[in-house]
C-alpha cells in the first residue's frame, strides 16, 4: 500500500517470491541473494532455531556477524530507496530498477535479477550509490553463500517434511508449487484483525508509512483487504487442489496448541512426533504463546477503537467466522 492506494504486485516480483520459495524448499539457500543470507533477523530466529545458531556461528568464524554487514551496505542507499514498505512508488521503481534489474527470475541459472544483486557492481550507468551498495554487499557473499551451504542446505536435505513460513507472499505464490509438486501442502495461517492490528501498532518497523495518525483505521482497512483476497483466492485453489490446502486461526492455536498442532500433522498424514510434543512446552512458554496473549486488544483498544476495525473488517470477519462486537467484555472467536 502507498499512502492510501493499493499496489498490485506484479508478476515479476510473484515469480521472485516463488524462485526464492523453491531455492529453499529444493536445500539450496546458498544459491540466496547475499542480502537475505545476511539479515538482521537471523540472530532473533537463532533464539528458536538451532540451526540458525550454527549458522551464525560459522559466519562468526569466518570474522563476519551477520545483519552487521547489510545493515552497513543500506546506508548508501537509504536515501534513494525510502523507509521499508509504504515508500513512494517512485522510490521503490527506483530501487527494483537498479537492484534486480526488472528481469524475470523463471530464467534459468541463475536468474538475471538475483545475479544482478548477488555480486559486484557491473553496469557503469548505475548510480554511485547503488554501486557502492552492491560492492559493498559482495564483500560477505562467500562467507554467507558457505556458511548457508554447510547448516541450512545440508540439515534441509536430511529432512524428510521441508517446511517454510512465509509472511509477504500471497496467495498469488503457491499454485505454482501445488501444480508442480505432488507433495507441496499450503497451511493458511492468519489471525483475528483486532489482534493482528494491535501487533502492528507496537512493532512501529512493521508498518508501511500511511502520511497519517490515523493509524489504526488504516492498519485494519490494508490487513483485512489483504486476508480477504487471499481467502477468496484459496479457497479457488481449495476447489482445484483438494485435501492438499487448509487453515488455522492464530487464536484457534493458541487456545489449543497441542492439539492444533497435532491437526498439522493429521493435514500432512503424519503422527505428531514424540519430540515435538517433548519440546512443545518449553517452546510455548519461551515465545510467551497464550490465550489471554491472543485477546490482549480486548485491555488495549477501547470500545471505539474496537467498533473501527470491525467496521474495516467486517467482510473478512464474517468470512472467517470471528465474532463481531464492539464491547471489549463480549466473547471472541465461535
Amino acid at each position: 500500500m502507498f499512502f492510501n492506494t493499493f499496489r498490485r504486485i506484479p508478476e515479476e516480483e510473484i515469480q521472485a517470491i516463488q524462485w526464492a520459495l523453491e531455492k529453499i524448499f529444493s536445500c539450496d539457500m546458498a544459491s540466496l541473494p547475499p542480502a537475505m543470507l545476511d539479515h538482521v533477523f537471523w540472530p532473533a530466529f537463532a533464539r528458536v532455531m538451532p540451526i540458525a545458531k550454527d549458522y551464525l556461528q560459522c559466519a562468526k568464524a569466518a570474522r563476519h556477524k551477520i545483519g552487521r554487514g547489510l545493515a552497513i551496505c543500506q546506508k548508501f542507499i537509504r536515501s534513494s530507496c525510502g523507509n521499508r514498505f509504504g515508500s513512494k512508488p517512485d522510490s521503490m521503481d527506483l530501487c527494483k530498477r537498479y537492484l534486480w534489474g526488472n528481469f524475470s527470475l523463471m530464467s534459468k541459472d541463475p536468474p538475471k535479477a538475483v545475479k544482478y544483486a548477488s555480486g559486484v557492481a557491473r553496469s557503469i550507468s548505475m548510480p554511485r550509490p547503488f554501486r557502492t551498495y552492491t560492492n559493498c554487499i559482495a564483500k560477505a557473499t562467500k562467507i554467507v553463500r558457505d556458511c548457508a551451504a554447510k547448516t541450512f542446505d545440508k540439515a534441509c536435505s536430511a529432512a524428510t517434511v521441508r517446511a517454510v513460513k512465509t509472511v509477504r507472499a500471497t496467495m498469488d505464490v503457491p499454485e505454482y508449487f501445488l501444480r508442480k509438486y505432488p507433495d507441496f501442502y499450503l497451511l493458511h495461517s492468519f489471525r483475528d484483525p483486532r489482534g493482528a492490528v494491535l501487533s502492528r501498532s507496537k512493532i512501529k518497523w512493521s508498518r508501511g508509512i500511511f502520511g497519517s495518525q490515523n493509524e489504526i483505521q488504516r492498519e485494519a482497512h490494508v490487513y483485512c483487504a489483504n486476508v480477504l483476497q487471499d481467502h477468496i483466492k484459496r479457497l479457488r485453489l481449495e476447489r482445484k487442489y483438494q485435501q492438499r490446502i487448509t487453515q488455522i486461526l492464530y487464536d484457534d492455536f493458541v487456545n489449543t496448541p497441542l492439539d492444533s498442532t497435532a491437526s498439522v500433522y493429521q493435514f500432512l498424514g503424519a503422527p505428531i512426533p514424540d519430540n515435538v510434543i517433548l519440546s512443545f512446552g518449553k517452546f510455548h512458554i519461551s515465545r510467551n504463546i497464550s490465550a489471554s496473549k491472543a485477546t490482549q486488544w480486548r485491555a488495549e483498544f477501547n470500545d471505539s477503537q474496537i467498533a473501527t476495525i470491525e467496521d474495516k473488517c467486517q467482510p473478512l470477519m464474517k468470512q472467517m467466522h470471528i465474532n463481531m462486537g464492539s464491547s471489549n467484555s463480549e466473547p471472541n472467536n465461535s
